[in-house]
């Protein structure tokens, strides 16, 4: 969650090394080993590559402003958006779906399909083709 909320926010996206392979830094001399190379968590690495490209693509990650939709202790919404579309971040903490109540298609860019549920502790990039201004954000929870 901490890297999606890292590589989404206005600014350059920086993490440590060994991080995207699943390396815990512990304390010295744990913190320096060499990297994990043919024992790296594929998962974690499939996810840092995919937002990587999801930000690359994207142009509204790079001229987009920002808004936050929604905080509360369990659930993040935030928007980097222009006048023609919007790409929402949505973190969910807690161990409940959360189905977001909107109109408007979401396309969940993780994983290319249109959905509105955001899973139990997951991620969800969803992009839509409306104005920010225009969407309202309810849930069901």
């Amino acid at each position: 969650m901490a890297y999606a909320i890292n590589s989404t926010v206005p600014g350059v996206p920086c993490i440590f090394y060994g991080d995207e392979a699943g390396m815990e830094g512990y304390r010295d001399p744990f913190n320096r080993l060499p990297f994990p190379w043919g024992r790296e968590n594929t998962e974690l690495l499939e996810f840092f590559k995919r937002i990587g490209q999801i930000r690359s693509n994207e142009p509204l990650y790079k001229e987009g402003l920002f808004k936050i939709l929604y905080s509360d202790s369990d659930l993040l919404l935030f928007a980097r958006y222009d006048k023609k579309e919007a790409i929402i971040t949505a973190l969910n903490r807690s161990g409940k779906k959360v189905k977001i109540l909107t109109p408007s298609i979401l396309k969940n860019l993780l994983t290319g399909k249109a959905q509105r549920i955001i899973e139990p502790n997951g991620v969800a990039i969803f992009k839509l083709k409306k104005r920010i201004e225009s969407i309202e954000i309810d849930f069901e929870k």
